[in-house]
């Protein structure tokens, strides 16, 4: 992909409510490369409502271990 492809991917996932209705309750970015093991109503128990009222939820990604690896 060239950067700018990578660029717009980085901006939807970091900023869905730009993208979405208001009234979508919760969004989930599953990077391309990878494959979700569980049900996402799972997922969204599981990390968000047992957080309140979370913003942002964040899982370790199976390779990456910074957030800079991500912008890189």
């Amino acid at each position: 992909l060239g950067t700018s492809v990578r660029r717009k991917v980085k901006i939807l996932k970091f900023s869905p409510h730009v993208f979405l209705s208001s009234k979508v309750r919760y969004a989930i970015f599953i990077d391309a490369k990878l494959q979700i093991q569980q049900h996402p109503l799972s997922i969204i128990r599981t990390h968000a409502e047992q957080h309140g009222d979370v913003v942002l939820v964040s899982v370790r990604h199976p390779v990456s271990r910074s957030l800079f690896d991500e912008f890189g």
